[in-house]
């Protein structure tokens, strides 16, 4: 049987800084071997252990991009490293494990050339409002916030069309392309992360004296943190031992920090920046809940991890979390700011020992499903699919 050749385009490999850094990875090295013939393109700060039968190229990464992940500009070294090897050999489908990154590509596709695949990760930008004092309300950098969004808004509405096939990690992002970016739904497939379980499973508890929330993320206000600072002066009233692990890297730390001071609760929180993936880890068997109130979620694989860590979750009552977490069933969720709901699960949580043993039961069954094996299962009918259209 011939191999399918398909070359993967990431920003992230081998890392685990994001989501997309633990899809991206766990894709690539479980297809098969037999069924593929694989190159991978990354930047050049990507970190991995080199795996057999993957042929690797590396881009320079720019300093001066400010946009999230760089993805801008490496759009641009991906397209013009791709140009290169397409001369060389013919790919049977390129995909972009984020699909934004495909930009520049798709401004210089040719038709009837290689198959594109793009992996939607989120919806933050399709859902960007036009209103400047939307972001106020949320945000204490909304200026270049509202700026940003709706740049980049404008950059996958003349990109993201173009591509052949959209993999989504959920209903809710594959219903925003269709509606705001006019994507058919003929082009879209909802695939659901996958995540290696029985890694977690293997870790064990660690004992901790007083109570422990544990919050990760790359930005902060996106994803709640301000709503879980405001909860704090609520929770300490019952719980005084109360301490918030923040896990992750924002440019805005320190206006998260004098939030913190404003409600004099700095000392109930450790910023620990980023860490590496099984540091990340560990934080998860020292802690009691874990808590992303995002404001605007795509998925969010860090709830999963906190499911199989037998850790209950809060989230955001937001886009793909409302798929993963059933309110009162496998956690909890709250509208985006509402602290007072968020205080109130937390010492529901860890108060009523009945209660959480029933929502870290329901959390494990739910993990059960996110297999690796099953997304690359799903994923490998999407290829055929579209291999098939060309035969």
């Amino acid at each position: 049987m011939k191999k399918i050749k398909i070359c993967f385009v990431t920003q992230q490999y081998g890392v685990n800084r994001s989501g997309i850094g633990t899809y991206s990875t766990n894709l690539i090295n479980n297809l098969s071997n037999d069924s593929f013939k694989k190159t991978v393109i990354c930047p050049d700060d990507s970190v991995f252990k080199k795996e057999k039968n993957i042929c690797i190229y590396r881009v320079k990464k720019s300093r001066i991009d400010i946009t999230h992940g760089s993805w801008f500009s490496l759009s641009y070294e991906f397209a013009k490293l791709l140009k290169k090897l397409e001369k060389k050999g013919k790919f049977d489908i390129i995909h972009f494990t984020d699909a934004r990154e495909s930009l520049f590509y798709n401004l210089c596709r040719k038709k009837n050339s290689t198959k594109v695949i793009g992996t939607m990760n989120d919806y933050y930008f399709a859902s960007a409002s036009l209103n400047p004092f939307y972001y106020k309300r949320f945000y204490r950098d909304w200026i270049k916030r509202w700026a940003y969004y709706n740049f980049v808004n404008f950059m996958e509405r003349i990109s993201l069309p173009r591509l052949d096939y959209v993999i989504t990690n959920t209903d809710y992002i594959g219903n925003i392309m269709n509606k705001v970016y006019k994507i058919s739904k003929n082009k879209l497939r909802t695939i659901y992360y996958g995540i290696n379980l029985n890694r977690i499973k293997k870790l064990k508890k660690i004992k901790q004296s007083g109570k422990r929330i544990l919050f990760v993320g790359g930005n902060y206000q996106r994803k709640g943190l301000p709503t879980i600072i405001k909860a704090v002066p609520l929770i300490e009233k019952s719980i005084p031992d109360i301490k918030v692990y923040v896990i992750g890297k924002d440019p805005n730390e320190n206006k998260l920090k004098d939030l913190c001071r404003k409600y004099n609760v700095l000392d109930k929180f450790e910023f620990l920046g980023l860490q590496e993936y099984e540091k990340t880890l560990s934080y998860f068997q020292r802690s009691d809940i874990f808590a992303m109130p995002s404001l605007i979620e795509g998925f969010g694989i860090v709830f999963l991890e906190a499911m199989v860590s037998k850790i209950p979750c809060i989230g955001g009552n937001v886009g793909g979390t409302k798929e993963l977490i059933k309110n009162s069933i496998n956690g909890f969720v709250v509208d985006p700011g509402d602290y007072n709901k968020f205080a109130e699960y937390t010492l529901g949580l860890i108060n009523n020992n009945k209660l959480r043993k029933k929502i870290i039961k329901q959390g494990e069954k739910t993990a059960e499903f996110y297999t690796i094996k099953r997304m690359c299962l799903e994923t490998i009918k999407v290829y055929k699919r579209l291999l098939d259209k060309c035969n």
